[in-house]
Protein backbone atom coordinates (compact mmCIF):
# COMPACT_ATOMS: atom_id res chain seq x y z
CA UNK A 1 0.00 0.00 0.00
CA UNK A 2 1.62 3.19 -0.96
CA UNK A 3 1.44 6.50 1.48
CA UNK A 4 -0.37 9.24 0.77
CA UNK A 5 1.45 12.23 -1.06
CA UNK A 6 2.42 15.47 0.43
CA UNK A 7 0.20 17.99 -1.41
CA UNK A 8 1.49 21.18 -1.89
CA UNK A 9 -0.58 24.71 -2.65
CA UNK A 10 1.86 27.11 -4.61
CA UNK A 11 0.73 30.95 -3.96
CA UNK A 12 1.60 34.30 -5.51
CA UNK A 13 4.48 32.48 -6.91
CA UNK A 14 6.87 34.20 -9.76
CA UNK A 15 6.26 32.31 -12.40
CA UNK A 16 10.02 31.57 -13.14
CA UNK A 17 10.22 30.08 -9.80
CA UNK A 18 6.71 28.45 -9.91
CA UNK A 19 8.16 26.35 -12.69
CA UNK A 20 11.16 25.39 -11.62
CA UNK A 21 9.47 24.23 -8.48
CA UNK A 22 6.79 22.50 -10.31
CA UNK A 23 9.67 20.39 -11.95
CA UNK A 24 11.56 19.91 -9.49
CA UNK A 25 8.48 18.62 -7.60
CA UNK A 26 7.22 16.49 -10.54
CA UNK A 27 9.73 13.74 -10.14
CA UNK A 28 9.17 13.25 -6.56
CA UNK A 29 6.95 9.62 -5.55
CA UNK A 30 6.03 11.36 -2.06
CA UNK A 31 5.18 15.25 -3.15
CA UNK A 32 2.92 16.64 -5.81
CA UNK A 33 1.48 20.19 -6.19
CA UNK A 34 -2.16 20.17 -5.57
CA UNK A 35 -2.88 23.64 -6.92
CA UNK A 36 -1.59 27.03 -7.74
CA UNK A 37 -2.88 30.61 -7.34
CA UNK A 38 -1.48 33.83 -8.56
CA UNK A 39 -3.00 35.90 -5.10
CA UNK A 40 -3.67 34.98 -1.54
CA UNK A 41 -7.17 35.93 -2.25
CA UNK A 42 -9.52 33.36 -0.54
CA UNK A 43 -6.64 30.91 0.83
CA UNK A 44 -8.77 28.93 3.88
CA UNK A 45 -10.56 28.58 1.24
CA UNK A 46 -8.49 26.90 -1.33
CA UNK A 47 -6.62 25.29 1.06
CA UNK A 48 -9.45 23.17 2.45
CA UNK A 49 -10.38 22.91 -1.77
CA UNK A 50 -6.95 21.25 -2.68
CA UNK A 51 -6.79 19.45 0.85
CA UNK A 52 -2.82 20.57 0.94
CA UNK A 53 -0.41 19.79 3.73
CA UNK A 54 2.50 22.55 2.37
CA UNK A 55 1.40 26.60 1.13
CA UNK A 56 4.93 28.11 -0.22
CA UNK A 57 3.38 31.28 -0.93
CA UNK A 58 5.27 34.50 -2.61
CA UNK A 59 6.15 36.70 -0.08
CA UNK A 60 8.88 39.53 1.33
CA UNK A 61 7.09 40.39 4.10
CA UNK A 62 8.12 40.16 7.37
CA UNK A 63 4.92 38.67 9.43
CA UNK A 64 2.51 36.68 8.04
CA UNK A 65 -0.20 38.78 5.41
CA UNK A 66 -3.56 38.26 7.08
CA UNK A 67 -5.01 35.84 4.66
CA UNK A 68 -1.97 33.45 6.04
CA UNK A 69 -3.01 34.26 9.53
CA UNK A 70 -6.46 33.07 8.30
CA UNK A 71 -5.44 30.04 7.17
CA UNK A 72 -3.31 29.39 10.00
CA UNK A 73 -5.96 29.61 12.70
CA UNK A 74 -8.26 27.53 10.40
CA UNK A 75 -6.18 25.00 9.63
CA UNK A 76 -3.19 25.02 11.67
CA UNK A 77 -1.95 21.23 10.55
CA UNK A 78 -1.06 22.90 7.51
CA UNK A 79 2.74 24.45 7.12
CA UNK A 80 3.62 27.78 5.73
CA UNK A 81 6.76 28.41 4.12
CA UNK A 82 7.53 31.93 2.43
CA UNK A 83 9.69 32.10 -0.42
CA UNK A 84 11.05 36.12 -1.28
CA UNK A 85 10.05 37.44 -4.62
CA UNK A 86 14.10 36.82 -5.68
CA UNK A 87 13.82 33.14 -5.08
CA UNK A 88 16.54 33.16 -2.12
CA UNK A 89 15.32 33.06 1.14
CA UNK A 90 13.10 31.32 2.79
CA UNK A 91 10.96 31.75 6.25
CA UNK A 92 8.31 29.53 8.27
CA UNK A 93 4.98 31.52 9.02
CA UNK A 94 4.20 30.15 11.90
CA UNK A 95 0.88 30.21 14.12
CA UNK A 96 0.59 33.52 16.54
CA UNK A 97 2.73 35.80 13.74
CA UNK A 98 5.75 34.13 14.26
CA UNK A 99 8.22 33.99 11.33
CA UNK A 100 10.94 31.61 11.66
CA UNK A 101 13.68 32.70 8.86
CA UNK A 102 15.24 29.85 7.06
CA UNK A 103 17.72 31.37 5.05
CA UNK A 104 19.09 31.06 1.17
CA UNK A 105 18.12 27.60 -0.32
CA UNK A 106 18.26 25.82 -3.37
CA UNK A 107 14.76 24.51 -4.64
CA UNK A 108 16.32 20.62 -3.80
CA UNK A 109 16.83 22.52 -0.30
CA UNK A 110 13.63 24.03 0.04
CA UNK A 111 12.47 19.96 -0.90
CA UNK A 112 13.95 19.12 2.49
CA UNK A 113 12.31 21.45 4.37
CA UNK A 114 8.73 20.31 3.19
CA UNK A 115 10.02 16.84 4.18
CA UNK A 116 10.94 17.86 7.63
CA UNK A 117 7.98 19.62 7.94
CA UNK A 118 5.46 16.77 7.17
CA UNK A 119 7.77 14.44 9.51
CA UNK A 120 7.63 17.59 12.52
CA UNK A 121 3.99 17.36 11.84
CA UNK A 122 3.61 13.71 11.67
CA UNK A 123 5.70 13.13 14.71
CA UNK A 124 3.59 15.97 16.98
CA UNK A 125 0.22 13.92 16.07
Amino acid sequence: MSERRTRILLVQMPRLLSDILKDLISAERDIEVAGEALTRDGLPALAEQTRCDIVVLGSDRSEPPPECLALLEARPHVRLIGVSSDGRSLFLYERGRRQTPLGQMSPRELLSVIRASVRADASSV
